[in-house]
C-alpha cells in the first residue's frame, strides 16, 4: 500500500465521520426545537402555554416528553407526551420544522382533541343574571 492510498483512505474516513457527526448534531437540534415548540406553543387568547394547558387538564400531573424524527428529508419530528397509568395516557403531534407548524398525528385522537381545544375559543363563563339594583335610593 502506498502513501497516496493511505492519505485518500484517511480522507474518506474523515469525511464519512464528519457527515455522521453533523447529522447527529442536526438531529439533536431538531429534537430539542420540536419539543420546545410544542411545550411553549401559545395562542393570543390564552394566558398559558400548551404544556401548562395539558398539565392543567390532567389535574396538575406532569408527564414525560419524547421526540422521534419521522422524516429526515422533510424535517418532520413527532413529539409525544406520556403520563403513567393503567392504561397510560399518550398524546402525539408532528412538527414540520420547515414551517414550524404543529399537526395532530392521525392515530392520536386525544392529541388532536387537545390541540383543537387549545387553539379554539377560550371557555367563557356565561354572564351572571344579577337582579337589577335601584341606584336612586342610595
Amino acid at each position: 500500500m502506498n502513501r497516496t492510498n493511505l492519505i485518500v483512505g484517511a480522507g474518506i474516513i474523515f469525511c464519512a465521520a464528519s457527515v455522521i457527526w453533523l447529522e447527529g448534531r442536526f438531529s439533536a437540534s431538531d429534537h430539542e426545537k420540536a419539543e420546545k415548540m410544542v411545550r411553549a406553543f401559545s395562542v393570543d387568547h390564552r394566558d398559558e402555554t400548551f404544556e401548562a394547558f395539558i398539565v392543567r387538564k390532567h389535574g396538575g400531573r406532569v408527564g414525560e416528553w419524547e421526540t422521534e424524527i419521522r422524516g429526515y428529508c422533510r424535517g418532520v419530528v413527532r413529539v409525544q407526551w406520556y403520563l403513567d397509568g393503567n392504561p397510560p395516557t399518550i398524546y402525539q403531534w408532528e412538527i414540520d420544522m420547515s414551517t414550524n407548524e404543529i399537526f395532530a398525528v392521525p392515530g392520536s385522537s386525544g392529541g388532536k382533541r387537545l390541540l383543537v381545544e387549545f387553539k379554539g375559543p377560550k371557555e367563557e363563563l356565561p354572564e351572571l343574571d344579577l337582579p337589577e339594583t335601584d341606584v336612586s335610593s342610595e
